[in-house]
């Protein structure tokens, strides 16, 4: 990815984020501390998405590329989660386990998303769960200390680390995610889990037409 390419998808990611912020922050009259609930879950768990997605934005800055990678995961495992979560019954007994700082496996949210995939796009077949777990399967890669992951700011000519990577601007760097495509994930859970949201018709608008902004990059 060209440096001017990474310059236009942080100016409109951040302004993505601004638009998600206050539809987010008008939940907080849903929640109290002090009740471990569903809805408690997901104002944290969309909060989370959102600080995610800045720091996304902030590596992206500085072209730390295999760190992105992690970050992204981490925000889809989060918009996973939150998506299963607002489809659970309040007596979901993963919802009192996640509450009480237990991890949930990603494997059960993966699955949990892709039926609602079908739900969504009333498919059966099992489409949307390969491409869930091949895009997962794909971001492990930024998790592990992977060969092509570890040497992305290495000159393979000269054998130098460019260690902070000040020399960025001439890289054309070749990467398997965007952070674009995870800030449309992001959105899409605000869409889903509308009820908790509060998104009626016009927001829903509002948000579509951030996702065409994220589209219209090709990224």
């Amino acid at each position: 990815m060209q440096f001017d390419k990474i310059l236009k998808e942080i100016i409109i990611g951040r302004s993505v984020l601004q638009q998600i912020e206050p539809i987010h922050s008008s939940t907080k009259t849903k929640i109290n501390l002090s009740n471990l609930d569903k809805n408690l879950a997901l104002y944290i768990l969309g909060g989370r998405a959102i600080t995610l997605s800045y720091t996304a934005l902030l590596l992206l800055a500085n072209c730390r590329m295999s760190e992105i990678g992690a970050v992204i995961r981490l925000i889809e495992e989060t918009v996973y989660l939150a998506d299963y979560f607002y489809d659970s019954n309040e007596s979901d007994p993963n919802i009192t386990k996640w509450l009480s700082n237990k991890i949930i496996s990603p494997m059960k949210a993966r699955k949990a998303q892709s039926n609602i995939f079908k739900k969504v796009f009333g498919k059966t077949d099992n489409m949307f769960e390969q491409k869930i777990n091949e895009l997962y399967g794909g971001m492990s890669e930024y998790i592990h200390p992977t060969y092509r992951i570890s040497k992305l700011n290495l000159n393979i000519i000269t054998l130098e680390y460019d260690y902070e990577w000040i020399d960025r601007k001439n890289y054309d760097i070749k990467i398997f995610i965007s952070v674009a495509q995870a800030l449309v994930s992001v959105i899409n859970m605000v869409r889903y889990c509308k009820d908790f949201y509060m998104v009626d018709a016009r927001i829903d608008a509002q948000l579509n037409n951030e996702i065409s902004k994220l589209d219209s990059l090709n990224i």
